[in-house]
């Protein structure tokens, strides 16, 4: 059937689908590493019976971050008074953010979470590179991108996301 042209070929989608489909792969790994890593920060945490997660909506937002990097260089300070470390809207928490913060990192964990730190660093790094890339091969589809963004719940990202996979001759 094949060979009088009775069964169409696979599709192969143009060029610059394929490298947007690549780079949005690519991202998406990029993407499960950084929440890797975020896992790998919690649980020596917990492993250190700090539970600031606990208290807080993002662990790794501005404040808590602070405070979780202050204790990995102090570990000898118990008592130590984080209030000074909290944006303003956090200030309401003081009392419970100290109290979450009174266990013991170990000098291990926090070998293993400075390396987790920096690693979590660059790959935010990567993943903007990645973003910058897409950007650039998703300007030749924009009329379909914002096209696709009007279906409900259906944003500029995952317009991108879904155009990468079919393509836009549909």
């Amino acid at each position: 059937m094949h060979k009088h042209g009775l069964i169409k070929g696979s599709f192969i989608p143009p060029r610059n689908i394929r490298e947007l489909r690549d780079l949005m792969r690519y991202k998406t790994k990029l993407v499960s590493v950084r929440s890797s890593e975020k896992n790998r920060i919690q649980n020596s945490l917990t492993v250190s019976n700090i539970m600031i997660s606990n208290i807080v909506s993002d662990s790794f937002g501005k404040s808590a971050s602070t405070i979780i990097k202050y204790a990995m260089e102090h570990p000898d300070e118990i008592d130590t008074d984080y209030t000074s470390f909290l944006h303003k809207s956090m200030l309401h928490k003081a009392n419970e953010i100290n109290m979450s913060m009174q266990g013991t990192i170990s000098q291990e964990q926090a070998s293993k979470m400075n390396v987790c730190f920096n690693h979590l660093s660059y790959v935010e790094i990567c993943i903007s590179q990645i973003d910058e890339a897409i950007f650039l091969i998703a300007k030749d589809f924009k009329s379909q991108i914002e096209l696709f963004a009007t279906i409900p719940s259906i944003t500029t990202k995952s317009a991108t996301a879904i155009i990468s996979e079919i393509g836009v001759d549909m």
